[in-house]
């Protein structure tokens, strides 16, 4: 048998603890009802957060890890993973994610930088999914596909238009000396 690294057994406590939580928040809280997960999954994310172990933002192989579980979560839950609530899930700010993703800090660890960027791109591949499979137009998905990951909609062009102006010779330009 293969032996695991500290990492890989502390993400697997994690894991079941996570999955532990949300199944009591499901019954305690919701009783069951999954009609009231969209509502009340902020609420959930809270709960976890404060029933694991506060998870040390130094470790990026365990944020790594930690964030696949989240995203199992999502996914198990049908809601759509956000860096922000990532960042509330395991205690960090979020503007700390924008300065890895950055290299302005922890600049000598290219891992940091790489696990942000993974991390957004996750969550535009379930945003995307979402809106592809969504039975309904959700103006809301729509903002933030555009809004968090520059994405336009299919057939519409990006254009930009500048108007014309006429450029004046040195003759039509307005004497700015006068009424001074």
């Amino acid at each position: 048998m293969q032996k695991l690294s500290v990492t890989t057994e502390y993400a697997e406590v994690y894991e079941h603890r996570i999955f532990a939580l949300a199944d009591e928040y499901m019954e305690t809280v919701l009783q069951n009802d999954d009609s009231k997960i969209s509502d009340t999954f902020m609420g959930m994310i809270y709960y976890i957060r404060d029933g694991i172990p506060e998870i040390p933002n130094d470790d990026i192989q365990l944020m790594d890890s930690v964030f696949d579980i989240f995203c199992k979560l999502c996914a198990r839950l049908g809601t759509v993973p956000t860096l922000q609530t990532f960042a509330i899930l395991v205690r960090t700010n979020r503007a700390t994610f924008t300065d890895w993703s950055n290299r302005e800090y922890r600049k000598d660890d290219a891992r940091y930088e790489q696990a942000v960027k993974r991390w957004k791109s996750v969550c535009k591949a379930f945003l995307v999914n979402k809106l592809a499979n969504c039975d309904k137009t959700s103006v809301n998905l729509i903002f933030l596909a555009k809004s968090c990951y520059g994405m336009v909609e299919a057939g519409t062009p990006i254009t930009q238009t500048i108007p014309e102006k006429p450029i004046l010779s040195a003759d039509q330009l307005p004497d700015l000396s006068k009424g001074v």
